[in-house]
Parts: structure tokens; C-alpha cells; sequence
């Protein structure tokens, strides 16, 4: 309709949309259509007109309703918040709009917006308008946003931290490995030292007998020349560079080896017991590994007592049931030799028992251990065909028992470094090339061959080692270091010697394993020697090499 439309077309219109309606009944029906709830009250709070959108939100009829105030249907609670938001609008004469929460006749607690003014009638009448919104499923639809995004932001801080530690870790690691790395190149140059020591040593005993002060002198120099070997292999069990050479070994034999160097650690707030059923108790395992493994164990149990108490080591033979074995799900059935290390430490909780034999799991403060120990027992319990079993109560101890699958017809014969007499000895009529690139390794490991009667040649690394071939014509044995100067290695040399003489036999000698060449390190007629080597077991390797 134009602005400027005269005044009785307008009326006219009006009449033809009215029809024949009263106006104040036409705008009673469009009302009462309107979706959102509309009601009228009066200065005492009580419905006066309402349409049936209140009715259908408070499940009322129109005729319950009107004449009633709030505190006819709502709880009190409630009504008294509907009443003082009525009564602010009543006396201000503006506009209020306010988020409320309603409960209907089905008990349900909306959550409504409503929108409330004063009309005053031309008496002077006042009257309460109010229209209202029910947003329950927005605020609902609010409250799962907001519980989404809190989740999100708690997921992306949850993942930040494990990236954070990912990272840690990987650095910690890092660290570890070059620590290890170092550590297994000390040691090997150590081994070396040692091989020259006490290859000496041997041979002075062999040259001087009847001397028997110099016998002891020289005899208590190898055995502490011994406890030299044993820290060596520690520090390449450490650093992944021992090899692996599982053999017959008396378990309590061993333990009871480390017993002085545990009860050295422990300060005097701490107890240690040994308990042995037996003084022989035998496993198949490679005796550095266990050693480490039983100290790892012996270690934790300390650190779980920082102000000192008792710690029990019982070994002992326990047989396996098919039952047991079937719910450890980790025990094999037979028997088996148990190295149980008991203290009376914080205890570790249910929620992490599981966890502590993962690689970087630890329960101590940060900058105290790697977690690193335990993971280290539970792979060597795997390699040796074992378990271990973790029990524990928080704040009365812990206890870890090792198992090892049991040798129980095996007599073990203790390698004390003596010769063994011959009726001749081995290598006679025998030649062998040593190739060594330690000058003094080389000179010493020759002397223990001509000792056995080898005629021996020597070369110091892989090209001379050929020439040296080219030159002797014919050999029958060739003991090499793996690791060679210039880049050579004893596995290369001894497949290209082969080749040219299928019947050579070969020992591989060693201050650590070279972890790039594994699959070759000792096969049924390559025996391999770990430096440093007794004169015994460089004659038990040529022996087993030659009975092939």
C-alpha cells in the first residue's frame, strides 16, 4: 500500500480482510495460532489470557490455568524467581528478558527465554505481556559443544603431552645410545688390554712352575684380571654389543658370585639375605646376561626403599603345572630354577603393575633412572625361554620372581682356566694364521699357539692376511678379530679364504659382536672367542673346530 493512500481506502481494506469478524476476536484466533507461548497477567500475578501454546508447555488447560498464579503449578523455587522477575518489570514499566528454568506437568525441566513489558489499559490499569521461547534443545545442543570442544582441547593437551614425552624419550634414547656406544668402545679396547694381561700372566705361570710365591702372585693377579672381564661385559651388556652365548651355568653359583659386590652397594640401612635350596641349580643362559638381569632386580628392589630396609633373594627349583603355566600365560610347564627378589618398598599400584616392564616406564622422580632396567630383565627372560612375575602391595613390597627353564641332567664342568693334559698336544703338525690388528693381542694369542703346538703365522689385517696365504702355502685353521683395521672384517676374509680352500676351518675372536654381521658369528664349526680368553678356552675352541 502507497504512503500517500487515502485514509478511507484504508479503512476499506481493513473491512474486507475483517469480513464479518470482530476485530479484538480476529486478534484473539492469531494469537492463540502464535507457535511461541503468550500470556497476559495482573498486578497480582495471576493469568488473566493465555494461549494455547501455554497450555500445550505446561500441560494445563486454559481453564486450569487462568485466574492462577505461578505458585498454583510450579515448584516454590521457581515460582519465586518468576514472581521477583514479574515484579522488577511491573516496577520499572521497561522491558525484561530473562533465562529461566520451568517444570511442566510431565516433569520435565525446560530451559526458557522470556521476553516480559507492562501494558497499561486506559484506566490506568497495568498488565504484565509476556512471550516465551523454549530453548531447551539449544542450550542442550550449547552443552554438547562446549563438552565436545573441552574433550578436543583435553585430547589435544593429552596428545601434546605424549608427543612431549615421545620426544623425551626419543632424546633420552638418543643419549642412551651414545653413552652405550661409548661405553662398548671402551670396553672393547679394554678387552684388549686385558687379553695382553692375561695372556702374560698364563704364560709366565706355564715358564715359571716350582715357584709357587710367583704362582700365587700371578694367580691372584688373573682373578682380579677375572673380575675385570666380568665389569667389561657389564658395560657391553649395556651398550647391545655382547654377544649372546647361552651355555650351562650354575645359577646359585653365579648369584652367589655377586653376593659381595651387592652387599658392597647397600649402605647400612639395608639388610640382604641369600636363601639357596640347593648349590646347584643349573639353567641355560648366557651367565653376563643373568648377571645383569639379577642385578637390575637386586638394584630396583633397593631404590624402592630410599630410607633402607630388608631385602630377600631366595633361588630355588620350582616345578611349573600345565594349570599354572595356562593362567600366567606366561610360564611354560616343567621345571624351572626361580630367582625371587623381595623387598618392603612403596609397592607399585594396580593401575601400573602392567606397565612396569615397558621400555622408559619408571615410578621415580624425573632425572632418577632411565626405566629402562626392568625392560632389560623382561627381554632377557624371553631370549633365555623364561618369565617373570611381578607381584606387589602398596606401601608392604614388591616382589619379582625370575624363571628360568631348569638343566636337570647336565653335569657342569667349571671353566678355571687349567690345561687339560694331552698325550700330544693339538696342533701339532698343525698351521694356523692369526689375524689380529692389536699388535700386542696378536703376539700374546700366538704364544698360547705355539704352546699348543701350532706353527703360527700372523698378520695384521685382511690384505696382508691374503698375502700372507699366498706365501704359506697351505693352512688348517684361521682365527681372526671380526672388527679389522681399514675397514676390514674377519667375516669378509674368512668367505674369500674359503672359497679358495673349502676345508679351512675358522674362529671368530671378539671384543664385542659386530652387530652388522650376526648371521655368521658361530655356526657348528666356527666357534667364537670372547676376548678376553683363557688359554683353556682358545684350546676347547681349536678342539671343537677341528672335530668338525
Amino acid at each position: 500500500m502507497s504512503k500517500h493512500q487515502n485514509p478511507d481506502d484504508k479503512s476499506a481494506s481493513a473491512k474486507l480482510l475483517l469480513g464479518d469478524h470482530d476485530s479484538t476476536d480476529l486478534l484473539g484466533k492469531i494469537v492463540d495460532s502464535v507457535a511461541d507461548p503468550i500470556f497476559v497477567k495482573d498486578e497480582d500475578h495471576r493469568w488473566i489470557m493465555l494461549n494455547q501454546a501455554v497450555c500445550d508447555l505446561l500441560g494445563h488447560s486454559r481453564e486450569t490455568l487462568l485466574g492462577k498464579s505461578d505458585f498454583d503449578f510450579f515448584p516454590a523455587e521457581e515460582a519465586e524467581v518468576f514472581w521477583e522477575k514479574d515484579e522488577e518489570v511491573f516496577a520499572s514499566g521497561g522491558t525484561n528478558i530473562n533465562e529461566e528454568q520451568l517444570t511442566s506437568r510431565d516433569g520435565l525441566t525446560r530451559t526458557i527465554m522470556t521476553k516480559k513489558s507492562v501494558f497499561t489499559d486506559p484506566s490506568g490499569k497495568k498488565l504484565l505481556v509476556g512471550v516465551i521461547r523454549d530453548i531447551t534443545e539449544l542450550k542442550q545442543a550449547e552443552r554438547a559443544m562446549h563438552q565436545t570442544r573441552t574433550e578436543l582441547e583435553e585430547k589435544v593437551e593429552l596428545r601434546t603431552a605424549e608427543v612431549r614425552k615421545t620426544q623425551e624419550m626419543l632424546l633420552h634414547a638418543q643419549k642412551m645410545d651414545a653413552i652405550g656406544q661409548l661405553a662398548g668402545g671402551v670396553a672393547h679396547d679394554f678387552n684388549n688390554l686385558l687379553s695382553i694381561l692375561q695372556g702374560s700372566l698364563e704364560l709366565i705361570t706355564l715358564r715359571t712352575s716350582g715357584d709357587d710365591e710367583l704362582a700365587e702372585l700371578t694367580e691372584q693377579a688373573l682373578a682380579a684380571l677375572s673380575r675385570g672381564t666380568s665389569l667389561t661385559q657389564r658395560m657391553l651388556s649395556f651398550s647391545g654389543q655382547q654377544t649372546s652365548r647361552p651355555k650351562a651355568t650354575n645359577v646359585v653359583g653365579l648369584i652367589k658370585g655377586v653376593e659381595h659386590l651387592l652387599r658392597r652397594s647397600l649402605s647400612a640401612d639395608y639388610t640382604i639375605t641369600f636363601s639357596y635350596e640347593s648349590e646347584y641349580l643349573a639353567a641355560e643362559v648366557d651367565p653376563a646376561q643373568l648377571e645383569t638381569a639379577f642385578i637390575n632386580l637386586a638394584l630396583n628392589a633397593r631404590d624402592s626403599m630410599p630410607k633402607g630396609g630388608p631385602l630377600v633373594v631366595q633361588v630355588a627349583s620350582e616345578c611349573i603345572s600345565k594349570e599354572r603355566a595356562a593362567s600366567s600365560r606366561m610360564l611354560s610347564p616343567g621345571q624351572a630354577v626361580s630367582i625371587r627378589v623381595t623387598d618392603e618398598g612403596c609397592g607399585i599400584d594396580s593401575a601400573h603393575i602392567g606397565d612396569v616392564f615397558k621400555p622408559f616406564f619408571t615410578t621415580k622422580p624425573a632425572g632418577q633412572g632411565t626405566g629402562l632396567g626392568l625392560s632389560m630383565v623382561h627381554g632377557f627372560a624371553q631370549q633365555a625361554n623364561g618369565a617373570i612375575e611381578v607381584s606387589s602391595t602398596i606401601n608392604h613390597g614388591t616382589t619379582f620372581c625370575l624363571y628360568l627353564p631348569q638343566l636337570t641332567s647336565l653335569q657342569l664342568v667349571g671353566d678355571d682356566g687349567s690345561l687339560r693334559p694331552h698325550a700330544k698336544p693339538i696342533g701339532t703338525g698343525r698351521t694356523i694364521l692369526v689375524v689380529e690388528d692389536e699388535t700386542a693381542v696378536r703376539t700374546m694369542t700366538s704364544m698360547f699357539l705355539q704352546t699348543l703346538g701350532f706353527t703360527v703365522h700372523g698378520a695384521g689385517n685382511a690384505k696382508d692376511a691374503r698375502e700372507a696365504v699366498k706365501r704359506i702355502g697351505t693352512i688348517d685353521v684361521l682365527l681372526t678379530d671380526l672388527i679389522l683395521g681399514d675397514g676390514d672384517n674377519g667375516i669378509e676374509l674368512m668367505q674369500t679364504m674359503r672359497a679358495a680352500h673349502p676345508e679351512l676351518r675358522h674362529i671368530f675372536m671378539t671384543g664385542y659382536a659386530d652387530e652388522r654381521k650376526p648371521e655368521a658369528l658361530e655356526t657348528g664349526d666356527a666357534p667364537l672367542l670372547t676376548k678376553p680368553f683363557r688359554l683353556a678356552s682358545l684350546e676347547t675352541a681349536l678342539t671343537k673346530a677341528l672335530s668338525q
